[in-house]
C-alpha cells in the first residue's frame, strides 16, 4: 500500500462518525420518489455539504422530478475523472417508519434509504472529504445525485439520465454505489424494466343477472394468470402490482386498471416481452371486454460486457494491494441508473456501497462499520486507478 492510500484509510476512520450522522441526516429527511419537496430537501443537504467543501456544484431544476446535481473535487486533475452516483429518493411512504425514522441498533442503522441510496452518498462524500484532507489532486471526482431513480425517471422524462450521462462523460469508471450484499458481489449487469397501466372496460349489470355482463375484474384476473405463466427471474418476468376496480359486490364491474411491469435482461428479451405484452393486452378473454395499455415508464438493462467486467478485475487488482478482499461478479433482477452509464460506454460497475438489507421493506438497514470499509474501497480506486 503506498503512503497516500495508508493516509487517506487512516482518514476515512477519522471521518467515519461524521458521516453515519450525515446518513442519519439524510434519511430523516422523507423523500419518496413523488414528493418533490422532501427529494428537493435532501438535495439541499448534500449541497450544503459539498458548497462548505468547495466543491464545483451543478445544479438542474425540474417541475415535478427533484432536482439533481453534481459535486466535484479537483475538476483540474490531470488524470480521467472517475464518476460516483446515487439517488435521493426512496419508495417509502412520508410516516410509514414513525419518527424519528431512522434508527440506530448495535452495528446496524435503520431507516428509510439507509442503503437504498442516501447511505450510499454519505459513503461517497465520505471518501472524497477524505481526498480532500490528504491533498489528493492527481484526477477530478464527481459525485452525480439523481432524485426519481425508484420510478425509472419517468417523472423527469429521463432528463435526470440525461444529466448524468453528460456529467459522467469521458470518465474512467462509473461507480454506482447502490448497496452491495453480504456475498460481496459487484453489479456488472441489471434487468431493463417497462412499466404499464391497462384500463379494462367491460359491461355493467345487476349481479343476479351476471352471466349477461362482462366483468372488466373477470378479464383482468385472466390477463394476469396469462402474464405470469413461464415467469423466470433469470430471463424474463412479469408482475402486476396494482388492481382497482368495482363499485359493490352485487353489480358486475365495468372497469378495472391494471398496473402491470415487465423485466428483461437484453434487449432481445425486452422484444419478447414487448410481443407478450401486446397479444395479452388485445386478447379478451372475457366475452364483450376491450383494453388499452398506456406506457408508464421504461428502464434499459445493463447487460454484462467486456468493459464492465475488467473494471471488476481493475478493483479487485487494487484491493489486492491495499489488503481488501476482493469481490465477486453478480447479475441481479433490480434495475438501476447504472444502465445508463454502461451503454454510453463508460466501464461501469454497481453495488459499490454500504452493505445492506432489506431495500423497499420496513426492515431496511445498513451495516454502521462498512460505511468506512466500502470508503476505503472506493478511495483505493480513485487513487490506484491504471489510468
Amino acid at each position: 500500500m503506498n503512503e497516500l492510500t495508508k493516509k487517506v484509510f487512516d482518514k476515512i476512520d477519522e471521518l467515519s462518525g461524521k458521516y453515519l450522522n450525515v446518513l442519519v441526516d439524510a434519511c430523516n429527511i422523507e423523500s419518496k420518489t413523488e414528493n418533490k419537496e422532501g427529494v428537493d430537501k435532501v438535495g439541499a443537504y448534500f449541497s450544503s455539504i459539498a458548497e462548505n467543501m468547495g466543491y464545483v456544484i451543478k445544479k438542474r431544476e425540474f417541475e415535478k422530478a427533484g432536482n439533481v446535481y453534481s459535486f466535484t473535487y479537483n475538476p483540474t486533475g490531470k488524470k480521467k475523472q472517475i464518476s460516483l452516483s446515487g439517488h435521493m429518493d426512496t419508495v417509502h411512504k412520508k410516516g410509514i417508519f414513525g419518527y424519528p425514522p431512522t434508527k440506530i441498533e448495535g452495528d446496524y442503522v435503520y431507516g428509510p434509504g439507509v442503503n437504498d441510496c442516501k447511505g450510499n452518498i454519505a459513503v461517497e462524500l465520505l471518501v472524497m472529504e477524505a481526498l480532500k484532507a490528504c491533498d489528493y489532486d492527481e484526477r477530478p471526482v464527481k459525485l452525480i445525485l439523481q432524485s426519481d431513480e425508484e420510478v425509472n425517471s419517468y417523472l423527469s422524462d429521463h432528463k435526470t439520465l440525461e444529466f448524468m450521462v453528460e456529467e459522467a462523460k469521458g470518465s474512467a469508471a462509473f461507480l454506482n454505489a447502490e448497496n452491495i450484499d453480504s456475498n460481496r458481489c459487484l453489479t456488472i449487469g441489471r434487468k431493463g424494466i417497462t412499466a404499464y397501466k391497462i384500463t379494462i372496460n367491460g359491461k355493467k349489470i345487476h349481479a343476479g343477472l351476471c352471466t349477461n355482463g362482462s366483468s372488466a375484474i373477470k378479464e383482468a384476473a385472466h390477463k394476469i394468470i396469462e402474464f405470469e405463466k413461464g415467469n423466470d427471474n433469470d430471463s424474463i418476468t412479469f408482475n402486476c402490482g396494482i388492481i382497482s376496480g368495482g363499485e359493490a359486490t352485487n353489480i358486475v364491474c365495468d372497469m378495472c386498471e391494471l398496473f402491470v411491469e415487465y423485466r428483461f435482461k437484453n434487449m432481445q428479451q425486452k422484444k419478447t416481452a414487448d410481443e407478450k405484452f401486446k397479444k395479452i393486452v388485445e386478447t379478451s378473454y372475457v366475452e364483450g371486454t376491450n383494453s388499452k395499455a398506456e406506457q408508464i415508464s421504461t428502464r434499459l438493462p445493463m447487460e454484462p460486457d467486456d468493459k464492465n467486467k475488467n473494471l471488476v478485475h481493475i478493483i479487485n487488482d487494487i484491493c489486492k494491494q491495499v489488503g481488501i478482499r476482493p469481490f465477486g461478479m453478480a447479475e441481479t433482477p433490480g434495475g438501476a441508473d447504472s444502465a445508463y452509464p454502461s451503454l454510453a460506454g463508460i466501464p461501469t460497475v454497481d453495488s459499490i456501497g454500504i452493505e445492506g438489507s432489506g431495500c423497499h421493506t420496513l426492515n431496511e438497514k445498513a451495516r454502521i462499520s462498512s460505511i468506512a470499509e466500502m470508503a476505503k474501497v472506493v478511495a483505493a480506486v480513485i487513487i490506484n486507478f491504471p489510468e
